[in-house]
């Protein structure tokens, strides 16, 4: 079984994918611009290229894939730019969405709020949590090879959502 995780962000989007609960990929969806406005159609495309990718190297026909695609949510109240920032999130994972769902069934894909998949315990613990529970500085560290650490960050979220879908099937 694969399990896929998205990570939506507005200039680098976090890919991670787990073949029977291990990590085989973790990538990133770039778009450059200088608004998240003028990164949306950039980010259709390379969403587009880098689910391809996986598709082509992971997928068979007579595979099940579930997808994980990180959701947000605004609150009542929201400070306007808080606000705003989490409608652009809300973009990508719309698009997130819209690229994965032309490929698979909608039942195979969930959309966890944040707390939902990673609770309230703070972004650096969590992703050391992942890094441990997936062997991603020992035995799989070559699924983050060639990336900087700011940017590996949106791929460890990816492979968290991976893992937590993962989970979820023994549930």
């Amino acid at each position: 079984m694969i399990h896929i995780g998205i990570d939506p962000d507005t200039k680098a989007t976090g890919i991670g994918v787990l073949v029977d609960g291990a990590p085989v990929k973790a990538m990133l969806a770039r778009a450059k611009g200088r608004f998240a406005k003028d990164r949306a159609p950039r980010m259709v495309e390379a969403l587009r290229f880098a689910l391809d990718e996986v598709l082509h190297d992971y997928v068979t026909s007579h595979q099940i894939v579930r997808v994980a695609i990180e959701w947000q949510r605004i609150r009542p109240g929201e400070h306007a730019a808080k606000a705003q920032n989490i409608a652009d999130l809300l973009g990508v994972a719309y698009l997130a969405l819209s690229a994965t769902k032309s490929t698979f069934p909608l039942s195979d894909i969930v959309m966890p709020l944040p707390i939902e998949w990673k609770g309230s315990i703070p972004k650096e613990v969590h992703q050391k949590r992942i890094r441990r529970y997936l062997e991603l500085d020992g035995a799989n560290a070559g699924v983050l090879k060639g990336m900087s650490k700011t940017v590996a960050s949106h791929a460890i979220d990816g492979l968290g959502l991976a893992f937590w879908l993962f989970q979820q099937r023994s549930k």
